[in-house]
């Protein structure tokens, strides 16, 4: 019987946790694993590899609240602890110059709009990324965020090709001592009646259950707080971005459920990356000066010890 979770400490309606995919202790232990490999390979502390197409590649996703903060944050939730520890291995706050990638997203980086998987692997990702960057600076992270398929499903999409090729891009992954965490694609105008999306993601899924890692459900996320109405609300008038009303760094209940989707997937992210931080990393990875906040402490007690 695993032990039982401390609860959210912010609005219940800002809990993410059932996005944040499966934490079995299978899981757990194969992750930890590789965050070992990754620890003789020298990969960076905390360091995230943001992976996929205009969706990630855009300054809305993450980049704005991961540097100063949420521009308004009603979750009740302090996300300054794991801000820092991304940025500097929880040893000082983040500041402008903390965020590997803050400025220079594209295809060096594994971002490129338009991309599809094939597209990454043809630049010669993940290596690419993860051993030479920017081609000055090695990328190294610890932990990458990958989401392919919104370009992949267009036009002659293969669903069998697609899933053998995302099979082996995780194992890429794996094999440089790096932390894959997948993400479902949201929901898209232009595939409402052809069930791409959702065969996608059931790919997506399923690749992320074999291959014992974690998928956060951004697919699902949207559709829980916009089931009907995505379009238009947390999907832009373009129907396939998410909207960004406060430049995806508004964390107010509106923003997170009705007018900021990159918002909200910067949330998301953020709540993966906590978990992360403490079922996979703490005890090799945490900075042995860090000064640890009430919420921190909190939310390592939501997750020590309490698998699924």
């Amino acid at each position: 019987m695993s032990a039982a979770r401390a609860q959210w400490d912010g609005a219940a309606w800002a809990d993410y946790d059932a996005f944040l995919g499966s934490w079995t202790p299978a899981v757990v232990a194969n992750l930890r694993a590789v965050a070992q490999v990754g620890v003789t390979q020298g990969r960076e502390p905390g360091r995230l590899g943001q992976i996929g197409d205009s969706i990630t590649e855009s300054s809305a996703y993450f980049r704005n609240v991961a540097l100063n903060g949420p521009s308004s944050n009603e979750t009740g939730h302090d996300y300054a602890p794991i801000r820092s520890w991304l940025a500097y291995h929880s040893e000082q706050p983040a500041d402008a110059n903390s965020f590997y990638r803050e400025h220079g997203k594209g295809n060096v980086w594994g971002n490129k709009s338009g991309w599809r998987l094939p597209d990454a692997v043809n630049f010669g990702h993940p290596d690419a990324g993860v051993l030479t960057g920017d081609g000055s600076t090695p990328g190294n992270y610890s932990w990458v965020l990958i989401m392919f398929g919104t370009n992949d499903i267009d036009g002659g999409w293969n669903a069998a090709t697609f899933e053998t090729a995302l099979r082996a891009f995780v194992q890429g992954y794996v094999a440089l001592g790096v932390v894959p965490v997948l993400s479902t694609i949201p929901p898209e105008q232009a595939h409402v009646s052809d069930g791409r999306v959702e065969a996608a993601n059931a790919i997506i899924q399923s690749v992320t259950a074999e291959l014992e890692v974690v998928c956060v459900d951004f697919y699902g996320l949207i559709l829980h707080y916009q089931p009907t109405s995505w379009f238009g609300t947390l999907i832009s008038g373009d129907g396939t971005h998410p909207s960004s009303s406060g430049g995806g760094a508004d964390f107010s209940q509106t923003a997170l459920t009705e007018t900021d989707g990159y918002a909200a997937r910067s949330k998301l992210t953020l709540d993966v990356a906590e978990r992360v931080a403490v079922e996979i990393f703490e005890d090799v990875l945490v900075g042995a000066g860090a000064v640890e906040s009430d919420s921190w402490s909190r939310t390592k007690a939501r997750y020590r010890g309490g698998h699924e």
